[in-house]
């Protein structure tokens, strides 16, 4: 089991289902109605013997941090902790730890019993739209005296908190920022795996985070997106990685300096 304690939060389904709640909330902002959609997400989980009892334990302690506890909700940790329903891998363990578990959830039933005095404020949806549109050539400043390039090749932002888009580096290791020749015809960055299989080298790259790279991302133009079609396979690394990779894999390439 997922499990490193007796505690209600030592638990991978119960964390996962507090995060839902607590993404679904930021987008309903109403308690009622973040219960009921996470709560038919969790459907199918609900219907197993070992872990549908977490699910409810973890809708309870989001609640709770939010105020309280809806009745039926603690009816439900009542009687499945009556019922020792979602216990059998504690009795697996020893006598003394099935023990310890019954008692930590008879201590959560009873702060759940109780409103929260120090209730959290419900989280608000912070909007971060991705910061380029497919075909944007990205000038780096890898230092004081060498650039590089990078194309947008994908944009995405199905999770409105986290927008990002999918960027390829070029062959460019240069004294100044990259032409638009370069762009155009510059070969892809290949990142070599140490068993000899090279990637392109393409990561997403998020809108959050982007502050401490502001002053060294510059948009200079656009390009057709075409030839990159096959580069598909992005790592989620962000800006800290491309530039890392960059500056490492440029300075080995064979011709380093202007491309034209």
């Amino acid at each position: 089991m997922g499990t490193w304690g007796e505690g209600i939060a030592q638990d991978d389904v119960v964390l996962d289902v507090i995060g839902t709640y607590q993404q679904i909330l930021k987008y309903t902002q109403d308690i009622a109605e973040a219960t009921r959609i996470c709560l038919e997400n969790y459907r199918d989980v609900l219907e197993d013997e070992d872990e549908g009892p977490l699910v409810w334990l973890g809708i309870a302690k989001a609640q709770w941090s939010y105020g309280k506890v809806d009745e039926s909700i603690i009816a439900q940790i009542e009687q499945d902790l009556e019922q020792e329903n979602g216990l059998d891998s504690w009795k697996d363990v020893s006598e003394k730890a099935l023990l310890k578990r019954k008692q930590a959830l008879q201590t959560f039933l009873e702060q759940c019993r109780q409103p929260n005095p120090k209730v959290k404020k419900i989280p608000k949806l912070v909007i971060r739209k991705p910061l380029f549109q497919d075909g944007d050539c990205l000038s780096l400043q890898l230092s004081e005296t060498k650039y590089g390039a990078a194309v947008v090749i994908e944009t995405d932002e199905k999770d409105p908190e986290y927008g990002k888009n999918a960027v390829v580096a070029l062959e460019y290791f240069g004294s100044e920022p990259p032409s638009a020749a370069i762009f155009a015809s510059a070969s892809i960055m290949q990142f070599a795996y140490p068993n000899g299989r090279t990637v392109p080298l393409s990561s997403w790259c998020y809108s959050q985070g982007f502050r401490r790279f502001k002053k060294q991302v510059r948009a200079v133009g656009t390009t057709d997106t075409a030839r990159f079609e096959t580069v598909r396979d992005h790592r989620y690394s962000d800006w800290p990685y491309l530039f890392a990779s960059v500056q490492e894999l440029g300075e080995k390439l064979p011709q380093p300096g202007r491309h034209e």
